[in-house]
């Protein structure tokens, strides 16, 4: 019997951030954890918590078209994990990071995935190094 997509436990965070546009940053994050069952202020209280880890709390009540590029991959990447997957497949999460933010998000990744699996596509040294404990180059 094949398993719904939503009791799955994987995760994929693309590139692009493809936030919903009528939805807050927290409402982007919390709608991951409504998708995982958690509903009401739980919902709400995990994802601000999130949101405040990746340093963008501040900004729980801006809807994507007013935020910078790295501040929408910083929710894309709280919406991504705020359901605990299991399985994370990540394609160039800090393509859309600048300079100061990177590492602080790259940090939080490698410690937010630490007990999971997680599959990265990256052209970033810095990003294989924080997050990857193998790696295999795929030569052109």
């Amino acid at each position: 019997m094949a398993l719904p997509p939503h009791r799955r436990a994987i995760t994929l965070l693309m590139q692009e951030p493809r936030l919903f546009p009528h939805m807050t940053a927290a409402g982007n994050v919390a709608f991951g954890l409504r998708s995982a069952g958690i509903t009401g202020a739980e919902a709400r209280e995990r994802a601000h918590a999130l949101l405040g880890e990746l340093g963008i709390a501040h900004l729980s009540r801006m809807r994507p078209a007013s935020l910078s590029g790295g501040q929408k991959a910083r929710v894309a990447i709280a919406r991504a994990l705020a359901s605990d997957p299991e399985v994370v497949l990540l394609d160039e999460p800090g393509a859309a990071l600048d300079r100061q933010s990177a590492p602080l998000v790259r940090g939080l990744l490698a410690e937010l995935l630490a007990d999971r699996t997680c599959v990265l596509v990256s052209h970033s040294p810095e990003e294989v190094e924080a997050l990857a404990d193998r790696e295999h180059r795929l030569d052109e």
